[in-house]
């Protein structure tokens, strides 16, 4: 009971109706949380990170952490089964298990961003120093330094592993040109790259796809490259806003005007579907089972070919949708914490 009413009341009122019904609410959890919350979940756990505020339920909705960081600026990855949570300023971490802390450390660095691999590996992209222009750093899920490579030449602006193949990928912008991106693929403990490729535009962003390729991505272009760096697909698009990845490939956003457009991106580098959304999307999530996206006060869940399966509106602003696993999801607003089952 909050406030007086039932959670059963109280879901019957946030809930007015669905397409489908096929994620049926079976808990809620009375939350305060702010709109540019990060969320993030995995392994049937929701992680809530509020500016330096730290909240973690299990699937039953149950508080298993809570704690205000002693950060100065807090961020936050999740990968299948890991999160890491991360101060930009300082260099500390913490990494997390099943609600759990594992791991804590520091990279005594500035961290200009860090995410958590599907694996448990982590990637960390570092400020330069030492006469570097920056760093890539890769923890592996021992938390043990496997490789870091220093650019003289470059900013390193992202990283990724691609699966468990032990090929990482590193993607930088030129120090003379930062309208030119250089992507260098090493193997673990290795610090001579074994392939390379140089683009004259920008694809700063570089994610896995499977074990032996990646997606390189610009604000207006997506590239599908294997190891030896052989272009396997090409997307052009209006405006690419947001990506999540998942273990069966690559969800995408494309801005447009008045109306966002959502494609997936398989393993075999092509495009399996899209959908448009008919609205501007505020987030996505690549779960295990379905793809998620959020606006405003709605959200909703897409099949394997980007069919509308669930929608529901009437909540609070959605904050963020954490897929946990075990076709559970939990839906995340600014008022309440509401935890769905699949069925």
């Amino acid at each position: 009971v909050i406030n007086g009413y039932s959670s059963r009341y109280m879901i019957s009122r946030i809930f007015p109706g669905t397409v489908e019904n096929i994620y049926k609410p079976y808990e809620i959890v009375e939350t305060a949380v702010s709109p540019t919350a990060y969320v993030t979940g995995c392994d049937g756990f929701v992680y809530i990170l509020d500016d330096k505020n730290l909240t973690i339920f299990n699937d039953k909705g149950n508080e298993k952490f809570s704690d205000i960081l002693a950060f100065e600026e807090a961020y936050i990855s999740g990968g299948e089964t890991r999160v890491i949570v991360y101060d930009g300023p300082t260099g500390a971490y913490f990494i997390f298990e099943e609600g759990e802390q594992i791991y804590k450390g520091t990279v005594e660095r500035t961290i200009l961003g860090a995410r958590m691999q599907l694996n448990g590996y982590v990637v960390f992209i570092l400020k330069g120093r030492d006469g570097f222009l920056g760093s890539a750093e890769v923890l592996d899920d021992s938390n043990e330094t496997i490789a870091r490579y220093n650019y003289a030449d470059r900013y390193p602006v992202s990283g990724c592993v691609m699966g468990d193949s032990g090929k990482i990928a590193v993607a930088g912008l030129y120090g003379n040109n930062t309208d030119k991106t250089g992507i260098d693929i090493f193997e673990e403990y290795n610090q001579v790259p074994i392939a390379g490729i140089n683009r004259d535009y920008m694809m700063p962003l570089v994610m896995p796809l499977g074990d032996n390729a990646y997606i390189a991505v610009g604000s207006e272009s997506l590239v599908v490259f294997d190891i030896s760096g052989m272009e396997l697909g090409v997307g052009e698009y209006n405006e690419i806003i947001l990506l999540d990845e998942t273990g069966n490939g690559c969800l995408m956003t494309d801005r447009k005007i008045g109306a966002d457009k959502i494609f997936f991106i398989g393993l075999n580098g092509e495009v399996e579907w899209s959908y448009s959304a008919g609205l501007l999307v505020d987030g996505i999530e690549a779960g295990l089972r379905h793809s998620f996206f959020w606006s405003g006060i709605n959200a909703v869940c897409l099949d394997d070919n980007g069919k509308v399966i669930d929608m529901q509106s009437g909540f609070d602003q959605v904050a963020g949708i954490a897929d946990l696993g075990n076709g559970k999801i939990a839906v995340v607003t600014t008022r309440n914490l509401i935890f769905h089952e699949y069925h």
